[in-house]
């Protein structure tokens, strides 16, 4: 647990969520890139694919979604996070599957460089580094989920009657994974007896 300036408890995930949403996003703007480019070369004969098609909608909203969980997330409740990230966890799992499908059934898993045509080589360099772009995408996306759930079951609320999975994304302090602070006048409870201390005599 990090304390951040105002001495306020700072989990770990929200350091992982900053790390994952943001690598995440610049490894789809990569994917979109190179799935664009040879996107356009499927439209120019006339075959534009549907694991391009897929490939173009999934970056494009991992990008945009992604940045809205950065840059606001005092809007974002943890389980709208959860909920969003898992769903796109999905759609990269089944991009790079489609992907290892269509690069396989093409290429064969041969070397790149073997092919002497340039634009048949591109081509296969290109499918090589989208397959390996979603596949980091969903690795990283499934840790995430997975710290994520971890800390909604495991955390435990400050502020009586509310419950960890609406915890808004912002709030860094206010929940973690100790006692319940009093509240009503109450004492916490720290699992420790106190009993008065006796003497003999």
């Amino acid at each position: 647990m990090v304390k951040t300036a105002h001495g306020e408890s700072r989990h770990p995930v929200h350091t992982h969520r900053v790390i994952t949403l943001t690598l995440t996003t610049l490894l789809s703007i990569a994917t979109l890139g190179l799935l664009a480019h040879l996107t356009n070369r499927s439209r120019s004969i006339g075959n534009v694919t549907n694991w391009e098609v897929l490939g173009l909608v999934t970056s494009t909203l991992t990008i945009l979604t992604f940045l809205f969980l950065l840059l606001a997330p005092r809007l974002v409740h943890l389980i709208t996070e959860l909920t969003l990230t898992t769903i796109l966890f999905i759609l990269w799992v089944v991009e790079s599957a489609l992907v290892i499908h269509v690069e396989r059934a093409t290429f064969g898993g041969a070397r790149c460089g073997l092919f002497s045509i340039f634009r048949v080589a591109n081509i296969c360099s290109e499918l090589r580094a989208i397959e390996a772009l979603s596949i980091i995408n969903w690795i990283l996306l499934l840790f995430y989920i997975i710290h994520l759930f971890i800390y909604a079951i495991r955390s435990r609320s400050r502020v009586a009657g509310r419950s960890t999975w609406h915890q808004r994304m912002s709030e860094r302090g206010r929940y973690n994974d100790g006692p319940v602070a009093p509240t009503n006048g109450t004492t916490a409870t720290t699992g420790v007896n106190n009993y008065p201390a006796t003497t003999q005599v």
